[in-house]
């Protein structure tokens, strides 16, 4: 929220220098707090502006420059400062539909297709030269087609020389925020130097028993070698470390409260919590940039990341689940309701119920004395001791990438500009898990729980590692699952942009080739023939087309249309059925078509910034693989989904109205109707081998896509001054919040003798809805400066206040899923409610910046 503030001053500032078109704002000087705030956080939109100014140079009486380069817009920034703390994604889509391009290279990641966030979190300072494209406008770098697309330009010499220390307090995920950074100003002999660490640290935050902790570094360094060329080059990287937060279901925050973690227990009379999530992977970046004169330019990039994921859990074999929330240990698996009584009232009262008894898992492993003959396949060699029955596991993912791009623009004459690229990358994934702690035990024995209570007849079947039978595992040892997967990724575009005096046209073509295969590290005893070595390769090539037509009626009016169509291959996780134990794959593959259409109008006068857009987007062979317990089979299945189509239509309105040259009213709107629009085919089979077990359909038309809201609304008041003062307050609206449903409750085995349109139908195929939200929010800023020393220097502060929910709602439902499993024999959908995450009440975060 105080970056949204600051932007709106920002953009404030920077649009002065359009007089005919932004009058109305507030004159820049020395020591305004416009200023202050265009010096510490430049609008996003700088860029743009500053770009159109250049165009309008050029084209000198062609026409109307186009207003989707002159301003911010308005419901893109309610949505990413307002909208976002309920995981609003604009119209829907998923987040691999947006791209996030730095310093020209593309960084979503190949295996699920999203951006990298975690890979900048806590360097959003550094990263404030940035441009926002919705997929309507002209961009050079890449081409989008439907998602927005972010290009971020961390180089040294776009970093504003000075020192900067940031210091902030927050109840949030983190408690304390450290920030110490310095930018040179670009010496003799062309040289710039940046660099910045950032530190986020919280004991533990508004969930019981998680802490965090973040270091994020960066370090650039530009030399201009000639007018024409450049050479810059950027590391960045964020160490993270937290304990994370269970999603838990409305009967267990009922006994405990919304702050309820069953992650954590007491041990030693300290919190522990067993689910901590680890990264760190360093980004380097090189890049050229030339500009062989003032209306072209070139520039190409390397990039190399690596580094590591990890998530720890806790494992056990052939022991009792230890989760204190699993659903056999609460009252409501009771079948008695004396029993049932007398369990809530033991859950309540005693504390150690309610979270993981650290002391009785060593206890147990302490206790479990064993032997194991012929260990790690090696006749007569005998093992005794402590056989781990419990142990804490580390799962690991480890990337290494190499990303290549090069991109060239060119203003051709003063009505056409055209731009043209390649993008290559190169991603490896190593998937493994470790020991990470036995929890007093000796040693663990690299046997599959699974295979041997299915299968124990044959006692090769459950070995993970048959070229090691009966593998002796100590702490740090590679257990269970070990593989690689590997992708590679071609992009080519070409765009151009025609401006007349009435007419606007964008037409581009982008082509993309991807593959991945798998490759097995280790031969497990299920399926010898296909776990161990390199899969087929799967490959794809997608083309992708868009138009964009702008009819322009006055400097004011303008009336767009846009259409794009093609297609983007499958993720390898939606087509591998068990990529953890063997090669196979889903029986059709195919890549996803995509129709995306956009109608736009705008209006943009000197006290009104509004637009309205109606879009459709029509996704087809969608594919997905869930792998869960299935209580029907008694066996863990693999749920092949494919024929996912879906289609996403709505209207997103954007208005901001200046009443003065102090005060300002937005408002933002977007109302979506997100469904699926067929029914699914579904192929399942046992995870533990590749029996057929069943096809079916899944009842999934007119279902609605979850993971966002679908209506939200937003209105804000802000005032600002020349005295450096500045408050905004904020109202939001959600609703049409939807569940990712369970497939199993969707079929026509679930619903069998089941009385049609009863009740109890209804509540087993029904999508589960959250109920609505409103929100109050508020941002309050000052700013002033202090003159250091005889050199007239001065320091400049700017302290904010930044409130989320005002009125302290509790309880508040922010995301959530329903549960995979679901009870065959008694049709009860209760037995395995929906889990959800909830939102803390009142919290705020306070911060002091100072710039010299």
């Amino acid at each position: 929220m105080p970056l949204l503030l600051i932007l709106f001053c920002s953009v404030g500032s920077v649009v002065c220098m359009e007089h005919h078109h932004f009058s109305d704002t507030i004159p820049i000087h020395t020591d305004s707090v416009l200023l202050l705030l265009l010096d510490q956080q430049q609008s996003v939109e700088n860029e743009a502006i500053l770009m159109n100014e250049q165009d309008r140079a050029l084209t000198g009486s062609v026409g109307h420059a186009s207003p989707l380069y002159a301003e911010k817009d308005v419901f893109h920034q309610m949505a990413a400062f307002q909208f976002s703390a309920f995981r609003f994604r604009p119209r829907g889509y998923e987040a691999s539909f947006n791209q996030v391009l730095i310093n020209g290279l593309n960084i979503n990641q190949l295996d699920d297709g999203n951006p990298a966030w975690l890979l900048w979190s806590g360097l959003q300072s550094v990263m404030k030269n940035s441009i926002e494209y919705m997929p309507v406008r002209f961009q050079d770098n890449w081409m989008s087609y439907a998602g927005n697309s972010t290009s971020i330009d961390m180089r040294a010499a776009s970093q504003r020389p000075q020192w900067q220390w940031v210091y902030g307090l927050s109840n949030r995920t983190y408690t304390h925020r450290y920030q110490f950074g310095y930018t040179t100003i670009p010496n003799r002999r062309g040289w710039t130097f940046s660099g910045t660490l950032a530190m986020r640290l919280a004991k533990e935050s508004w969930n019981t028993g998680t802490h965090y902790s973040s270091i994020g570094y960066y370090f650039a360094v530009d030399k201009q070698f000639t007018h024409q060329h450049r050479l810059s080059l950027v590391l960045f990287g964020n160490k993270t470390h937290n304990g994370k937060q269970a999603a838990i279901t409305i009967p267990v925050m009922l006994l405990f409260g919304n702050r309820y973690n069953p992650n954590w227990g007491y041990q030693n009379g300290v919190k522990r919590n067993a689910a901590i999530g680890a990264q760190h992977k360093p980004v380097m970046i090189l890049t050229h940039e030339w500009q062989p004169n003032n209306h072209s330019s070139w520039q190409t990039s390397l990039g190399l990341m690596t580094g590591k994921r990890s998530d720890t859990g806790l494992d056990w074999f052939q022991a009792a689940d230890p989760r204190p929330d699993y659903y056999r240990y609460l009252p409501d698996y009771q079948t008695d309701s004396l029993l049932r009584e007398m369990v809530k009232m033991n859950l309540q009262e005693q504390v150690a119920l309610q979270q993981i008894d650290w002391e009785k898992l060593y206890t147990i492993n302490r206790n479990s004395f064993d032997q194991v003959a012929n260990a790690n396949g090696i006749q007569g060699n005998l093992v005794t001791g402590k056989r781990a029955h419990y142990l804490l596991e580390k799962r690991i993912k480890g990337s290494h990438v190499f990303i290549i791009s090069s991109h060239y623009r060119n203003r051709l004459n003063s009505q056409w500009q055209l731009s043209t690229g390649v993008h290559l990358k190169v991603q490896i994934n190593h998937h493994y898990k470790i020991v990470e702690d036995l929890l007093g035990a000796d040693f663990y024995v690299n046997h599959n729980q699974f295979a041997e209570t299915d299968l124990p007849a044959d006692p090769s079947i459950v070995q993970y590692n048959l070229e090691k039978p009966d593998q002796i595992v100590h702490k740090g040892d590679r257990y269970g699952y070990d593989y690689k997967m590997l992708y590679s990724a071609a992009d080519a575009w070409i765009q151009s942009e025609k401006k007349s005096k009435k007419l606007d046209l964008i037409a581009g073509m982008h082509f993309s080739k991807q593959s991945f295969y798998r490759k097995g590290l280790i031969r497990n005893g299920l399926f010898p023939d296909h776990s161990k070595g390199d899969a087929k390769a799967d490959h794809f090539f997608n083309p992708m087309f868009k138009m964009v037509l702008t009819r322009k009626f006055s400097a004011y009016h303008s009336l767009l249309f846009s259409i794009a169509i093609g297609s983007r291959a499958p993720l390898a996780e939606n087509i591998y059925l068990s990529p953890r134990m063997r090669h196979t794959k889903q029986d059709t593959i195919r890549s996803e078509k995509i129709l995306s259409a956009e109608w736009m109008y705008r209006f943009v006068s000197k006290k009104i910034h509004f637009r309205i857009s109606a879009y459709h987007t029509l996704m087809q062979d969608g594919m997905n693989v869930l792998t869960f317990y299935h209580d029907g089979y008694r066996n863990f299945v693999n749920y092949a989904i494919r024929g996912i189509d879906k289609r996403h239509t709505g209207i997103e309105i954007g208005m901001a109205y200046m009443l003065n040259e102090n005060w300002q009213i937005d408002i933002a709107a977007c109302i979506g109707h997100h469904r699926y629009i067929s029914r699914q085919q579904v192929t399942v089979s046992l995870d533990n081998n590749e029996f057929l077990l069943d096809k079916m359909d899944v009842y999934a038309k007119n279902f609605r896509v979850a993971g966002s809201p679908q209506m939200v609304m937003g209105s804000g008041i802000q005032y600002r001054n020349q005295q450096a003062f500045f408050v905004r307050l904020n109202w939001n609206y959600f609703d049409q919040r939807w569940l990712d449903f369970n497939p199993v409750r969707r079929t026509y085995d679930a619903l069998q003798s089941v009385v049609y349109r009863s009740d109890h139908w209804n509540r087993i195929i029904h999508q589960t809805r959250l109920p609505s939200v409103i929100l109050f929010n508020a941002f309050i800023g000052k700013g002033f400066s202090i003159k250091t020393g005889s050199s007239g220097k001065r320091l400049r502060y700017f302290c904010s206040l930044s409130i989320q929910n005002l009125l302290n709602e509790q309880g508040i439902i922010s995301g959530g899923y329903e549960q995979l499993r679901f009870d065959q024999e008694t049709k009860n959908v209760e037995k395995f409610p929906p889990k959800l995450f909830f939102s803390p009440g009142l919290n705020y975060s306070v911060s002091i910046t100072m710039n010299l």
